[in-house]
């Protein structure tokens, strides 16, 4: 489970970027809204974009939306398989 300790922010020419261990590519930006003052949105590699929020709301927005990523990717790995206990259907002839 990667923490939000590990998470680290840096300034960029327009807003601010969020790093793991402060290193390697962004995982997340949070930039200015071109038309609404004060408001951001936050950025992700995937080419997803948030709705407005104040800079504070953002970068928490932004690092809960990378923590889920990440953690998910690395519970899939480490998570048992788990048995239904479900019965079967029956099949349905044709």
């Amino acid at each position: 489970m990667i923490s939000s300790k590990r998470l680290h922010w840096r300034k960029t020419a327009t807003g601010r970027a969020l790093y793991l261990d402060d290193r390697g590519r962004a995982l997340a930006t949070v930039e200015p809204d071109a038309k609404h003052p004060g408001m951001w949105r936050i950025h992700m590699p995937d080419g997803w974009v948030s709705d407005m929020a104040n800079l504070t709301w953002a970068k928490d927005g932004a690092v809960r939306s990378v923590l889920a990523v990440l953690n998910r990717k690395e519970t899939g790995r480490e998570a048992p398989r788990t048995v239904s206990n479900e019965k079967p259907l029956p099949e349905v002839a044709a």
